[in-house]
């Protein structure tokens, strides 16, 4: 999902899966893209990320809920500054 000033400028407002192209059907996958001089998003990791997450609650039934908020990109790699894990 996507929240804040980026929700502003595109038409994804919802959940939804990440499949093999790695975001590419998201419409707002140009901010993953090389702009304004920084380098383009490292999809493979962000990815490898978010697919690692859900496998935490996949594997875990305890877990009720997972909130990563925000994910911020350093250089090419995201990272994860804030998570919650709600539990039964």
């Amino acid at each position: 999902m996507l929240e804040g000033v980026v929700s502003r400028y595109s038409e994804d407002k919802g959940f939804g899966f990440i499949s093999g192209q790695n975001g590419q059907e998201i419409r707002a996958n140009k901010i993953l893209d090389a702009i304004r001089g920084m380098e383009a998003v490292d999809r493979d990791r962000l990815a490898d990320m978010l697919i690692n997450v859900g496998r935490i609650g996949l594997e875990n039934e305890n877990v009720k809920e997972i909130d990563i908020n925000p994910v911020v990109i350093s250089g090419k790699n995201p990272i994860a500054v804030d998570a919650l894990l709600v539990l039964e």
